[in-house]
C-alpha cells in the first residue's frame, strides 16, 4: 500500500499579527505613496496591507498543499492549533476541497511560538520531545557552553514530534522536526543543529532495538545543507545520514534539482528541508525520487522561469513560502 507523505515550512503561519517580520522596511515603499503622516494611520496601514497579502499568501499555501497530494504533511512555523484549524477550514476544505480529520500541534521550545504541526487523512497518535535537555542525551559540549547553553537547557529549539500511525496494517513513525536557524551565522550555530540531530538520533536508536529494519522518516526543516559548490561540507544534518543511518531520498534528483530555498540576500539555493528514510523503507523503494513543488515561489527566484506560478504570486511576495514542499510516495 502506498502512501503519500509531505514536509513544508509554510513560513509564520501565525494568528498574531507579525510586527517583527513585517516591520517599516516592508511597507514603506506603499505607504509613502499614501502620503501617511501619522503613526497610528502608519500602523493601520500596514496591518491592511499585511491582511490582504496574508490572505493571497495562504491562498497559495493551500494550494502547494494541494498539489503534494499528500497522505500526511508535516508542517513548520505552525502558531497553534487554532489558527492552523482555521487554515485547514478556509484555506484547505472551502478552497482546495481538502480534508486533513487528524491534525495536532504541541507547543514547542521557540521563543515566537512558532511550533512543528502535522495533518493526515488517517489516524496518527503523537508526542512532543520537546522536554528533552543537553543531559538527558550527555551531549552538552564546550562548543555548546560558548553558545551560551547549559546542560539543562532544552536541546530542540522547537520540537522533535514523534508521529506514529498504521499503514497497510504495519506501524510507521515520522519524527518532525525544525533545527536551529542559521541566523547568527552557519558555523557559530552548527553546534546547536548538531546536538539536536544526535538527540533525534538517540531517540530513534531507543525506540527500535534494529533501527535498520524499521519503518521510519525524519523529515522538516533542518536548516542546514550539506554541500558547497557540489562539494560536501560539514554539516548539522550530518549526524543523521553518516553509515546510512537514514538516507537524504532528495540526493536522488539531479544536484540542480535538489534545492528546497533561496536565499535571496546573497542569491544561494540550498537543500534544507529533508525527507530521510530508514534503511528498511529504502530497501522496499528502490530508487525512491521525492517531488518539490515550486509553484508558489516568488517571480524573484532564477532559474525557474517555465513553473507556472499561482495566480498572484509576486516578483517578491505574495508566496506560499520561502520554503519549497517536499513530498514523496513510498510502499509499505
Amino acid at each position: 500500500m502506498k502512501v503519500r507523505i509531505a514536509t513544508f515550512n509554510v513560513e509564520n503561519l501565525l494568528q498574531r499579527f507579525d510586527f517583527y517580520s513585517y516591520g517599516k522596511l516592508k511597507t514603506e515603499r506603499v505607504l509613502k505613496l499614501l502620503g501617511v503622516d501619522n503613526d497610528a494611520e502608519n500602523i493601520n496601514l500596514r496591518k491592511a496591507l499585511y491582511l490582504g497579502l496574508t490572505d493571497d499568501s495562504r491562498q497559495q499555501t493551500g494550494q502547494a498543499i494541494r498539489d503534494t497530494n499528500a497522505d500526511i504533511i508535516c508542517m513548520q512555523e505552525i502558531d497553534n492549533i487554532d489558527v492552523l484549524n482555521d487554515f485547514h477550514e478556509f484555506y484547505l476544505v472551502k478552497t482546495n476541497n481538502i480534508k486533513y480529520g487528524w491534525r495536532r500541534v504541541i507547543e514547542g521550545n521557540d521563543n515566537r511560538g512558532i511550533d512543528v504541526a502535522v495533518m493526515s487523512k488517517n489516524r496518527i497518535d503523537v508526542k512532543s520531545h520537546a522536554h528533552h535537555t543537553f543531559d538527558d542525551f550527555g551531549l552538552f559540549n564546550s562548543d555548546l557552553d560558548k553558545y551560551g547553553l547549559s546542560p539543562g537547557d532544552r536541546i530542540f529549539r522547537r520540537d522533535c514530534l514523534e508521529v506514529n500511525l498504521k499503514v497497510n496494517n504495519k506501524p510507521l513513525t515520522l519524527f518532525v522536526c525544525h533545527f536551529k536557524s542559521m541566523s547568527g551565522g552557519r558555523e557559530e550555530t552548527l553546534p546547536v543543529r548538531e546536538a539536536e540531530a544526535k538527540a533525534v538520533k538517540k531517540i530513534i536508536e531507543d525506540k527500535y532495538n534494529d533501527p535498520s529494519k524499521e519503518n521510519w522518516i525524519i523529515l522538516g526543516d533542518l536548516n542546514d545543507y550539506l554541500y558547497e559548490n557540489n562539494q560536501k561540507i560539514k554539516s548539522g544534518v550530518d549526524p543523521l545520514i553518516e553509515n546510512n543511518f537514514a538516507i537524504n531520498i532528495i540526493e536522488n534528483l539531479s544536484e540542480k534539482e535538489q534545492w528546497t530555498h533561496y536565499y535571496s540576500y546573497d542569491g544561494t539555493k540550498h537543500q534544507l528541508d529533508y525527507i530521510l528514510v530508514s534503511p528498511e523503507i529504502l530497501k522496499n523503494n528502490q530508487n525512491l525520487k521525492p517531488e518539490i513543488i515550486r509553484n508558489g515561489q516568488p517571480y524573484r527566484v532564477p532559474g525557474i522561469e517555465n513553473v507556472l506560478r499561482y495566480p498572484r504570486v509576486g516578483f517578491d511576495r505574495p508566496k506560499a513560502s520561502d520554503h519549497c514542499p517536499v513530498v514523496v510516495e513510498i510502499d509499505i
